[in-house]
Formats: structure tokens, sequence, C-alpha cells
């Protein structure tokens, strides 16, 4: 009924799982997302308060519009922070293009734009671990044109997103995207 990701190379906190589902299907949420945090190799995890919070219920859109303020990376766009429902994402076609980088922020971007109810819980769930061996973290000299071509292929797909008129998109989701755009 649900779905969620995690990277091989990362970790995540499961004892809550069930705790937010729960939550999500009590507030019939299309998808609730989560915070998350950077570990170092090294690191002594702490255990944490299981309880959280969950913030307003927005639509996907509007949730993409309420970082129209804020730096490009704000919106945080790890897989591990969500939890979303699997009807949708079958319903919808919803698939990872087959592209090595922005893969994940492609499918984001899909996915977000359907989903009606849409809430945040003020939790780590996601431990994002930093090493050197991670494909975000090697040179991008050595795959230079790859990268490029990965890059552009996220630009395009934002750029064709934006220019769609039949999503309805607020101005202000408009210009989030097209601030994802600029970054990248």
């Amino acid at each position: 009924k649900w779905i969620y990701f995690c990277d091989s190379d990362d970790f995540v906190h499961p004892q809550v799982f069930g705790s937010l589902i729960k939550t999500a299907e009590d507030l019939s949420l299309d998808m609730l997302f989560c915070a998350w945090c950077v570990v170092q190799p090294d690191a002594t995890i702490r255990d944490q308060e299981m309880s959280y919070s969950v913030s307003h219920v927005k639509t996907g859109k509007d949730y993409i519009a309420s970082f129209v303020n804020r730096p490009p990376m704000s919106i945080g766009f790890g897989m591990g922070r969500y939890f979303v429902k699997k009807d949708i994402i079958q319903d919808n076609g919803i698939r990872f293009e087959k592209i090595s980088f922005t893969e994940d922020r492609i499918f984001q971007l899909h996915y977000r734009l359907l989903f009606n109810r849409v809430a945040f819980a003020d939790i780590n769930i996601y431990y994002y671990v930093q090493h050197q061996l991670s494909m975000t973290h090697e040179p991008k000299r050595r795959n230079y044109t790859k990268f490029a071509a990965w890059l552009w292929h996220y630009i395009e797909r934002l750029s064709a997103t934006m220019n769609d008129d039949t999503l309805a998109l607020s101005q202000d989701a408009i210009l989030v995207m097209d601030g994802w755009r600029d970054m990248a």
C-alpha cells in the first residue's frame, strides 16, 4: 500500500515506520515526508525521540510552491524522506527514467504534482551516509560527458513541466522549478 525508498549505503530508523504510516492513513495522505540527517561514516548515532508532530496538509503543487523564497536545495530531494502511496504511482505509470543521476528528482517531480494530500512529520527517519565511494562524491571530470547529459535531461524535464498548461501550476511553483533548473 505504501512505498519507501532507501539507498543501499544509507540506513533508516525503522521503529517509527508503522506509526508514520498510521498517521498518513489517519490523515488520508498521498505522501508523508520526514526529516533526514547527514552521517559521517565514523559517526556514532544517538537515539532520538520517537515523538513527532505533523504539519499542515497541502497539495503536492502547493508544497512545491511553498519553497518560493527559499534556496533551491532547501526542498531536500532525497528519496528516503518520503512514504508514497503505491496506487498513485502505479495508476499514473510513474517510473524512474533510465539514467543514473537525477532520476530521483525527475521521479519526485512527477509524483509531487499528482498528490492531493501531503504533510511533513518532524522526525529524522533517513540517515544519509557520506563516503567517498558514492556516485555523488566521485570526481565529475572523469565522467563529464555523462554527468552533463544527466543534468541536461533534468533541465529539459523541468522546462517541459513548467510549460505544461494542463498542470495549472501556480506562479510560485513555476518560480521554484525555475530555481531548480537554474541551479542545475
